[in-house]
């Protein structure tokens, strides 16, 4: 999808800045989007669209425990896949998800624009727990624009006694805008590589 496009299920409408590029276009002006900090994308059968396995159904009691709504593809399948539009601009970003967890729930793994995002959520606890969240920290977006963010229900633990994965919404949230070296390529440039350069 071509940056600038909006997504019509985020909350927000990209914003027109107007700003100069004297390098790069000789004084002319040129057309920017800014984007928001935070996008909260629903999870439900309005925003999401289902790839692979059951449809969702919008009103889970998890836990079977009234009044703990979330969403969910239902009934759960290993390799359930989803997908929604985010419309987000450059920088990194920390992605929360939110919903329930217990005994019959599943390890969901967040993609990109196809890229897999950080470790495998295992959604699985002994107890009922609502609202849970879980993060998936320092995701990459080179460009700005619509992106589609997928999830994968790709198993559950040995106790668990399903794949479930009920959500209520996903998150994601620009940490910073510019790419940055890690802490740890900034003390081994310091102590190894330059020390050694001859000026």
């Amino acid at each position: 999808m071509s940056p600038g496009r909006r997504s019509p299920h985020t909350s927000f409408t990209p914003t027109t800045d107007w700003r100069e590029n004297n390098a790069a276009e000789g004084g002319q002006e040129r057309r920017e989007l800014s984007y928001p900090d935070t996008v909260v994308v629903p999870y439900c059968s309005e925003s999401i669209q289902v790839k692979r396995g059951r449809p969702i159904s919008d009103s889970i009691d998890v836990g079977r425990i009234s009044g703990l709504k979330s969403a969910a593809q239902s009934p759960p399948a290993r390799n359930d896949m989803w997908e929604c539009l985010v419309d987000i601009g450059r920088g990194v970003y920390d992605i929360t998800c939110t919903g329930g967890a217990n005994c019959y729930h599943g390890k969901l793994q967040l993609y990109l624009n196809g890229v897999k995002c950080g470790r495998v959520l295992d959604w699985y606890c002994e107890a009922t727990c609502h609202p849970i969240s879980f993060y998936v920290c320092g995701v990459r977006v080179e460009e700005s624009g619509a992106h589609t963010l997928r999830g994968e229900v790709v198993g559950k633990a040995p106790k668990s006694n399903d794949c479930a994965c009920a959500l209520r919404a996903l998150k994601p949230r620009r940490t910073r805008t510019r790419f940055v070296p890690s802490p740890v390529l900034c003390f081994l440039l310091r102590c190894f590589i330059l020390p050694s350069v001859d000026v």
